[in-house]
C-alpha cells in the first residue's frame, strides 16, 4: 500500500516572494529557491475542507497534507503492473463525479490591505475548479489558466450564490435534518427571489467578513478531460483508475496590492503623495526619489517604505500613509 498524491495546490503571495520591485515571476530558478526557502503561507491563509469532503476523505482513504507553500490529498494505493508499467490505483476507487471542495480564509488581519482581492462588501467570490459550474459555463479552467488570482477566476453575484447554496446542500446531505438557520431551508427554485437573494447574501457577506476568499473545488473528471485520475473506460464493466504522475500541480497567485505613497510631515505641514502607485512587498526596498512626486518637494527627504496597517482608501483609489 503507497500514500499518492492525486493533485497539489501551491498559494503564493507576491508580497512575501517579491523582492521589492523584482517580480517573483520574473525570478530564475536559483532566485525563486531563495525566496521560498522561508515561505509559509499558514499565517496568511487557512484552508478548510467542507464537510461533505471531510467525508469523503475519510471514506476513501485520503488525507489533507498541509505544507508550507500549501496543500495537497493524497489516497491510499496499490500497485498495479499494467501491460508491463507499473501504476497505482486507488484501493477505494473513487466516482467520476466525486468532487473535493476547500475553503480559503484569509487569517492575516492585514491580508486586504496588501492583497489585491475584490472587496469585502461585494457578494462574490473566487472559485478554482477543473469543472464550469452550470451557472457560469465560460468560467475559466484551473487547468488552463497560469493560477493568477484576478477576475478570471471570479463568480458572478449569482454564481457565488448557487454555490454557496450547492456546497450548503453537499455538508447537509449527512445530516438527519436541515439546520435551523441554514440556507438550505429556501428551496432551490426560489433562490433567485428578491428576499431569498437577501437572505443568500446576507449569508455570503458574513462569511466574507470572517476571511471567506472562495474555493477550490476540483472533481475527480472534470471538462475537457481535465481530470484527477487516469480513467479507462475501455471496459463498461470494469472503470479502472490510477493515479496521475506526476500529479496535477496547481499554483494560486495572489498578487500584491498597490497604492499610491502618501508621506506626511506633520512637523513641516508637508504631505508628498506619488504620482504612481507602487507595490506592497515584505522584502527588499522601493526607492522613492524626488522625481516620483509632482510638485518636487524643495528639500531633500528619506522616504520609507510603507508598513501594511496604514491604508485609506479614497475616491476609488487606495493610499499607503507613511508619518516621516
Amino acid at each position: 500500500m503507497f500514500y499518492k498524491a492525486i493533485f497539489n495546490i501551491n498559494l503564493y503571495h507576491a508580497f512575501f516572494l517579491d523582492d521589492g520591485e523584482n517580480k517573483f515571476a520574473n525570478m530564475i530558478a536559483a532566485e525563486k529557491e531563495k525566496q521560498l526557502e522561508t515561505y509559509q503561507i499558514a499565517n496568511q491563509l487557512k484552508i478548510v475542507p467542507t464537510q461533505a469532503t471531510n467525508h469523503a476523505i475519510i471514506n476513501h482513504r485520503m488525507l489533507l497534507k498541509v505544507h508550507d507553500k500549501g496543500f495537497r490529498i493524497v489516497v491510499s494505493t496499490l500497485l498495479k503492473n499494467v501491460s508491463g508499467t507499473a501504476k497505482y490505483s486507488p484501493i477505494i476507487p473513487l466516482s467520476n463525479n466525486l468532487t473535493l471542495t476547500f475553503a480559503i480564509y484569509a487569517v492575516d488581519p492585514y491580508f486586504d490591505n496588501y492583497t489585491q482581492v475584490v472587496s469585502r462588501n461585494e457578494s462574490a467570490l473566487y472559485l478554482f475548479a477543473n469543472k464550469a459550474p452550470a451557472t457560469n459555463p465560460g468560467f475559466v479552467n484551473i487547468f488552463t489558466e497560469d493560477g493568477t488570482v484576478d477576475t478570471s477566476f471570479l463568480l458572478s453575484a449569482g454564481s457565488t450564490r448557487n454555490l454557496v447554496y450547492t456546497i450548503a446542500e453537499e455538508d447537509e446531505f449527512l445530516e438527519d435534518k436541515i439546520q435551523q438557520f441554514s440556507v438550505t431551508r429556501i428551496p432551490k427554485t426560489d433562490i433567485e427571489g428578491a428576499e431569498e437573494k437577501k437572505i443568500l447574501n446576507n449569508y455570503i457577506q458574513s462569511n466574507k467578513q470572517k476571511g471567506l476568499l472562495g474555493y477550490v473545488r476540483l472533481t475527480i473528471k472534470g471538462d475537457s478531460n481535465h481530470n484527477l485520475l487516469e480513467i479507462d473506460e475501455s471496459d463498461a464493466n470494469t472503470i479502472k483508475q490510477y493515479i496521475i504522475e506526476p500529479s496535477p500541480e496547481f499554483t494560486l497567485s495572489f498578487k500584491n496590492r498597490k497604492t499610491f505613497w502618501r508621506y506626511v510631515k506633520e512637523s513641516d505641514n508637508l504631505i508628498l503623495t506619488t504620482g504612481s502607485t507602487k507595490p506592497l512587498t515584505k522584502n527588499g526596498f522601493i526607492e522613492i526619489k524626488k522625481s516620483d512626486f509632482n510638485p518636487q518637494p524643495s528639500e531633500d527627504y528619506k522616504y520609507p517604505n510603507p508598513t501594511v496597517d496604514i491604508i485609506k482608501k479614497e475616491a476609488g483609489k487606495y493610499y499607503s500613509e507613511i508619518f516621516i
